[in-house]
């Protein structure tokens, strides 16, 4: 498959098959992620594959759960939680992938970094650099996985339960969860949606 190819064909799954994936195809995916590019060439992400079933229902029940306490705190009549509630099954439904990836930054002080927050005042945990970076390793895994037959979804969504997925799963500072990616094959074929025109721009 050309690159092109797989750049334009790929799409975000978020039905998959129970058939589970050979290790093989697994680990050839996660060489091609850590194969991306790097701020100062740092390679400062970090990757869980989960395939253990009971894992997967914790980290789905963790975001459940913030919701409910949400609920709690702001009403049932509030408009964010009214929202969050139908975006639940979207935030969840990574537990029916027969694997998941989980994708971390391990946060590494940067020169940029340092002077970004000196003269913005403000700390984010999670560097531009490291973002992007961890950013430009799972666009690769994507379109690796895509390329071998498999479908994917980017999630940031479950970042709603941050905190408490990250204690699930033993990640502690300065590493930072960073977003899911199920894997599997896909059981749907989403259909392309238009390219917003006028993103790009000449100077």
């Amino acid at each position: 498959m050309e690159l092109i190819d797989a750049v334009k064909g790929r799409r975000s799954v978020r039905k998959f098959k129970k058939l589970s994936i050979p290790k093989e195809d697994i680990d050839k995916i996660m060489e091609s992620a850590i194969w991306a590019p790097s701020g100062s060439n740092r390679q400062q992400w970090r990757f869980i594959i989960v395939t253990d079933d009971t894992l997967k229902n914790k980290l789905a029940n963790a975001i459940e759960d913030v919701v409910k306490e949400m609920e709690k705190e702001l009403g049932d009549d509030s408009e964010i939680i009214s929202r969050l509630k139908k975006s639940l099954p979207y935030y969840t439904f990574f537990r029916e992938a027969p694997v998941l990836i989980v994708a971390i930054d391990e946060e590494v002080p940067s020169t940029s970094s340092r002077v970004m927050e000196m003269r913005t005042n403000y700390k984010c945990p999670i560097s531009i650099v490291g973002l992007s970076s961890v950013a430009a390793a799972i666009q690769n895994l994507l379109l690796t996985a895509h390329s071998l037959g498999y479908g994917t979804c980017w999630m940031t969504g479950p970042l709603i339960a941050k905190k408490e997925m990250e204690q699930i799963l033993g990640i502690e500072d300065p590493q930072h969860l960073v977003a899911l990616i199920p894997l599997g094959i896909p059981a749907e074929s989403p259909q392309p949606k238009q390219r917003i025109e006028g993103r790009v721009e000449y100077r």
